[in-house]
């Protein structure tokens, strides 16, 4: 079942990964300094840290995909979904 619902979404990686781009092209580039980046950090409530490892050369072979990326202080995760129930 698992390696079922991984080769659905290897079989669109290409999708996933082209709307992975354009998602990313369109968060706005911002440069913080020291100062800001304490700023924007004490002021919320909720920390989360996320510790991402390089994908493995295997993983890389098989085709599989990072679905993390990170624009300090802020980090997005995209999560491919096949289909959607309402």
């Amino acid at each position: 079942m698992v390696g079922n619902k991984i080769q659905q979404f290897l079989d669109k990686r290409d999708f996933f990964v082209n709307e992975m781009i354009k998602f990313v092209q369109t968060i706005p580039q911002k440069e913080y300094n020291e100062d800001q980046e304490k700023k924007i950090i004490e002021g919320r409530d909720i920390s989360v840290c996320i510790r991402a490892r390089p994908l493995l050369q295997h993983e890389t072979r098989e085709g599989y995909f990072d679905i993390i990326y990170a624009q300090k202080p802020n980090f997005y995760l995209m999560e491919p979904k096949l289909n959607v129930s309402l």
